[in-house]
């Protein structure tokens, strides 16, 4: 019987690894770099953003670092960047963070008990999908979905932020590959 339970967990152990790498090979596509802008109306007139972001291996899973500078009415400039790196994803598919750097370079935990956001990523075909939600100060939600899907040289990035589930913004933007030895298809 104990030759039983060994053969059975061996199996199970090379089924889960096997199943992992092929998860991490899901990201493979996404690896590199991108830069793009929007301009969009808001309730105070024409606002611009430039976008840059990079995706890289990441120990054993991925990273993601994402770059906003906003060009509001007025000449005003804005700049934000957040970073968060991902582990290998679990039997569902699902990766979950394994920390993430504040604005001034610190690294911090990702407690959504503490304010911050619960993060997760998936990759659905071509798209890779990265879920952020928090809980408001009045006890609501607001999430935020950023969906990253490859196209010829490229991504394409639909972004929409809810709260309570009402739309608050959305943005498609169209980001083109930095470096071109990535992302030819």
């Amino acid at each position: 019987m104990e030759i039983v339970k060994f053969v059975l967990a061996g199996v199970f152990f090379l089924v889960s690894a096997s199943h992992a790498g092929a998860q991490d090979a899901r990201i493979a596509p996404f690896l590199g770099t991108y830069v793009g802008e929007v301009v969009f109306a808001t309730d105070q007139g024409l606002e611009k953003r430039e976008l840059d972001v990079r995706i890289q291996a990441e120990g054993d899973g991925f990273s993601v670092q994402w770059s906003t500078v906003r060009q509001k009415i007025g000449g005003k400039v804005k700049k934000s960047t957040h970073f968060v790196a991902f582990g290998n994803p679990d039997r569902n598919g699902v990766f979950l963070p394994k920390g993430s750097i504040e604005r001034f370079g610190e690294k911090i935990a990702i407690d959504p008990l503490q304010g911050r956001p619960q993060l997760w990523a998936t990759v659905r075909g071509k798209t890779l999908v990265i879920n952020a939600t928090v809980q408001t100060d009045r006890g609501g939600l607001e999430k935020q979905i950023y969906e990253r899907k490859l196209v010829p040289g490229g991504l394409e990035l639909n972004f929409l932020r809810t709260r309570d589930g009402q739309p608050l913004k959305s943005l498609h933007v169209k980001m083109k590959t930095k470096n071109q030895k990535q992302n030819l298809q």
